[in-house]
């Protein structure tokens, strides 16, 4: 038996690296396509409990701070 550990990518690793490819091009749009970002913000946080792979639990908090941020600059900016 080898100690080598399996690194399985799960529907919830997944579905963090979707919602920050849509995070990040919704930020890179007008500011009428901000609406996606809700919705990713609300997978994240349900799927961010179950995450098991480190790289990607950064990567989810990254999601949210650049939603986050992109909201509240759209808001005050104009």
């Amino acid at each position: 038996m080898s100690d080598k550990k399996e690194i399985v990518i799960t529907v919830n690793e997944t579905t963090v690296v979707l919602v920050f490819i849509t995070t990040v091009l919704a930020c890179l749009k007008d500011g009428s396509t901000m609406l996606i970002v809700a919705p990713n913000i609300l997978m994240l946080m349900v799927c961010y409990e179950r995450i098991k792979i480190k790289a990607v639990k950064y990567l989810s908090w990254v999601t949210l701070v650049i939603a986050f941020g992109a909201v509240i600059y759209r808001q005050f900016s104009g």
